[in-house]
């Protein structure tokens, strides 16, 4: 999966679709060394991927390892919007069913992931 960090994209569902795509490699996952940043680098796209390089010069001047549970801290930090929870909520809280119980489950599902 790639990520583009655009308006609107979710961190979140990059992080569960990376984590689902390297499930098969869950050692090199749970070790959680720079090699599996890196080898996930590779799907940022170009504005992502300079915010990346950024950062990650800012961890080695404050001396901090580069691992995934950081780069998705870091994630969430810059592209998850600061009000993400409140909005959720917002959401949740006007959801209403006007179709079928399938599309208003599905809906709520999607607010939820």
């Amino acid at each position: 999966p790639t990520y583009e960090g655009k308006l609107g994209e979710d961190p979140e569902l990059w992080i569960f679709a990376t984590e689902e795509y390297y499930a098969n490699k869950r050692g090199l996952m749970e070790a959680d060394t720079s090699d599996v940043v890196t080898m996930i680098s590779s799907s940022l796209c170009k504005s992502v991927l300079n915010w990346y390089g950024a950062v990650w010069s800012d961890c080695e001047a404050e001396i901090m390892s580069k691992t995934w549970e950081l780069l998705k801290l870091k994630l969430r930090e810059r592209f998850r919007p600061k009000d993400f929870e409140y909005n959720l909520r917002e959401r949740l809280f006007q959801l209403k069913q006007q179709g079928t119980i399938h599309e208003y489950v599905s809906s709520f599902q999607d607010l939820m992931s």
